[in-house]
């Protein structure tokens, strides 16, 4: 049997040929584990980071309202909230090494702030606001097959202090006194009852929806012809 014969032979058998495809489908099932389960833990954390930005800069910007409180001061409060390890909303599972990005939390005069009547009076008499940001690595479970070792997230919050001027509002009332606004469904009506026959004999000049209305209320109703006056 010589070498042709031989590869003729084995490009005609079928043995094994699931191998390739098997290969090929495992990359991609990998890399849709990898979408479901890194990337739907990536959508928690930033969640999670996002939200210890939120409270860092809200427990700052209360403290801010003590003018007498220093920058360093109202810092240290918002760092204390923030998901550095050690701290208030620190998350060793989803948020394994958050940081401060550089320059952050930042107590700063806020030109909107000053546009809405609020001050730079505080933390040390030169600040309104502050922002908080926040930074976190993420290794990869399943990740790294497709190429992808780590996820890198970023959050940031800022918050103004309280006491904004209040906006004045120019508001027009119109009263309406037409007959249109009146609850009474009978207009131009006199209502005559007999009350030991419980009998409503109803004189009209104008009548809407009486016989309806009336009719829900287990009314006997007589309508009778308008007279040329009224009482």
């Amino acid at each position: 049997m010589n070498s042709r014969t031989r590869l003729t032979r084995l490009a005609q058998r079928q043995d094994g040929q699931i191998l390739p495809w098997f290969a090929l489908l495992l990359i991609l099932f990998s890399g849709f584990t990898a979408f479901v389960v890194d990337a739907g833990r990536g959508i928690i954390a930033y969640h999670m980071l996002q939200e210890s930005c939120d409270a860092a800069a809200m427990a700052g910007v209360q403290l801010m309202s003590d003018t007498t409180q220093s920058s360093s001061a109202v810092i240290g409060q918002a760092t204390l909230y923030s998901s550095v390890p050690g701290n208030r909303n620190a998350n060793s599972s989803f948020l394994p090494n958050a940081t401060m990005l550089s320059g952050y939390p930042k107590v700063y005069c806020s030109s909107t702030g000053i546009n809405n009547g609020v001050p730079c009076v505080a933390a040390g008499g030169g600040s309104n606001a502050i922002t908080v940001a926040q930074t976190v690595t993420l290794p990869t479970i399943f990740g790294g097959i497709i190429g992808i070792p780590r996820l890198t997230l970023s959050a940031a919050s800022s918050a103004l202090m309280a006491g904004a001027a209040a906006q004045k509002y120019n508001i027009a009332i119109v009263l309406d006194t037409t007959a249109s606004m009146a609850s009474q469904i009978l207009v131009g009506a006199r209502v005559a009852v007999n009350r030991r026959r419980q009998k409503f004999n109803v004189l009209c000049w104008e009548c809407r929806h009486c016989s309806r209305d009336c009719s829900r209320a287990r009314l006997r109703v007589r309508v009778r012809p308008a007279p040329h006056s009224m009482e």
